[in-house]
Formats: C-alpha cells, sequence, structure tokens
C-alpha cells in the first residue's frame, strides 16, 4: 500500500492532496479507483505562492459556480466543471501572459492540453453571450488585481 506523510494541513509532501478530505491516500494508483471529480487529487503545490492565479481561478470559480478544488483536480470531471476549467487555463494565458507549460503546470496538464482549452475557449467567444461572461471575468480580475490607490497612497505615507 502507498502511503505519504502528511504535514499539519493535511497537504502531502509531494504536492498532491484530496479535494475534500478523506482517509484514502493520494497518489497515480488511487486516481482510476476515483470517479467522483469531487474527490479526485488535487494539485496544490505551485499554486500556494501565486496570488494572481489565485484570483483568476477564484473568479471563474464564481462566475460558474464550480469549487476552486475542482477546477485544480486532475482526474476526469463533467463537462460544466471541464469548461470552467479551460475558461481558467484560456484566462491564465491570456490574461496574465503566462506559458502554455507554466499554466499547465499549475493545473496539472500537459502544455497542449491548455493549448487546445484556449483554442477551444477562443472559438466560443465568437457567441456574443459567452464572450460578454469572458469579458465580465476578466474585468473582475483586473479590478481584484489593480492597486488601490489609496492604500499605495497610504504606504507612500507610512514610509516617509
Amino acid at each position: 500500500m502507498h502511503s505519504q506523510q502528511r504535514n499539519n494541513e493535511g497537504r502531502t509532501t509531494d504536492g498532491v492532496g484530496w479535494a475534500r478530505r478523506s482517509q484514502q491516500p493520494s497518489g497515480p494508483s488511487t486516481n482510476a479507483t476515483m470517479p467522483d471529480a469531487r474527490r479526485a487529487p488535487v494539485r496544490i503545490g505551485p499554486l500556494s505562492h501565486d496570488l494572481a492565479a489565485r484570483v483568476v481561478l477564484g473568479e471563474v470559480g464564481r462566475d460558474f459556480e464550480v469549487e476552486v478544488s475542482l477546477l485544480l483536480a486532475t482526474g476526469r470531471c463533467t463537462a460544466a466543471i471541464a469548461l470552467s476549467r479551460q475558461v481558467a487555463m484560456y484566462l491564465l494565458h491570456v490574461e496574465l501572459g503566462r506559458q502554455l507549460s507554466e499554466v499547465g503546470r499549475l493545473l496539472g496538464r500537459d502544455r497542449t492540453t491548455v493549448a487546445h482549452a484556449c483554442a477551444h475557449i477562443e472559438d466560443m467567444r465568437e457567441d456574443a453571450g459567452f464572450d460578454g461572461r469572458i469579458d465580465a471575468i476578466e474585468s473582475a480580475i483586473r479590478v481584484r488585481l489593480s492597486p488601490c490607490p489609496e492604500t499605495a497612497e497610504a504606504r507612500h505615507a507610512e514610509r516617509a
């Protein structure tokens, strides 16, 4: 049986953990036995210090009503979750300017999967309703990532 050490937050030492806490060990061999996407392994390592990527995933999750943990799940999932994950890949690449390979690392996917997702979302943006939805998410991301002028002024005043 495959066992791994967990730190005090319940995360495994290899950067893979469960989307929902469970007593089952994580690892590549258990993924095939877990058809339920809510219990699929989640990559948590590279994202923990990436505020901008967390903002993108949070906004996509909010708009599509999908938990961020499901966007990060490495297993197969429903079509709705897959679409929201593709939107997240697209926005990480287009809005944040991340390379396809970096987006793939963040979400536990190959760069070619990310390229496919970006092309698919570009095609879907031909629909005015979907394009408006993506525009709204992009605007929300820009607002959340833009520095607040009042906060910047207060910080500058503190330093003086």
